[in-house]
């Protein structure tokens, strides 16, 4: 049976090791970092080991999430899916949000809205 939640976070048990600001999908019911070929739920918003609750800001929320950069990505860019769960201005076929701050350097957070980017493509 499903069950309706109506809240900007989530609490799933991790799969693996998630650090905090990472992209996080659904793997067999338990979070893990996403990849560049699978849809993210959501923003871990914190650090969890394997078995560990982790809270996920939902990527449907409203207001913004703080996610880890890959590398260098200027304010205002269309920010994709990256490897190991971060984010980068590299198309990488599904637009994840739009940066509202321009980190310096690989591995910096960065402030993002989740929204659906008009013109891009939206699915995996």
């Amino acid at each position: 049976m499903a069950t309706y939640i109506d809240a900007n976070t989530r609490t799933f048990e991790a799969g693996a090791t998630i650090e905090k600001n990472r992209l996080v999908r659904l793997n067999a019911g338990v979070a893990v970092k996403n990849t560049t070929s699978a849809v993210a739920i959501g923003v871990s918003r914190q650090y969890a080991e394997l078995g560990d609750d982790v809270p996920v800001d939902l990527l449907n929320k409203a207001g913004t999430v703080v996610v880890t950069a890959s590398a260098a990505i200027s304010q205002g860019a269309v920010v994709y899916r990256a490897a190991d769960g971060k984010v980068s201005s590299t198309a990488s076929g599904w637009a994840v949000s739009v940066a509202q701050e321009a980190p310096d350097r690989a591995r910096t957070h960065i402030q993002q809205r989740p929204q659906k980017v008009a013109g891009l493509t939206t699915t995996p």
